[in-house]
């Protein structure tokens, strides 16, 4: 394909909402942040929204999604090692209203796949 082809494709893409942002990949453990944990957490159902709130707010919170299954949230942590992590926990994601249980899983090793949208 020419540039100007690719270029008009882009800007289509863009307009469109297709493409709704372009963002860099930071290695994480090269400014002292290389622990990554994966929290799922059991909140009651009354204060669900304000806990989704209360998490995002946190400064070493990557994600929370609400899901199915046995937890409400599974909330993505990023530390700089087991201490900070279990300050976290104890000090901020515990803390949070509607609070009943955990499950933290320490990330050993990620790997990305292709991320591509079938079809």
């Amino acid at each position: 394909m020419s540039p100007g082809s690719i270029s008009e494709r882009i800007t289509r893409l863009e307009r469109d909402g297709v493409l709704v942002g372009y963002h860099a990949r930071i290695d994480a453990s090269a400014i002292g942040f290389g622990m990554l944990a994966i929290v799922g957490l059991r909140a009651s159902q009354s204060s669900l929204s304000e806990a989704v709130e209360k998490l995002s707010a946190i400064d070493e919170v990557e994600m929370v999604y609400v899901v199915t299954g046995a937890w409400d949230l599974i909330v993505h942590v990023r530390v700089r090692d087991h201490h900070h992590l279990s300050e976290v926990l104890f000090d901020r994601l515990w803390a949070t209203a509607g609070f009943q249980q955990s499950e933290t899983m320490i990330i050993l090793h990620q790997r990305f796949g292709p991320g591509r949208i079938p079809g």
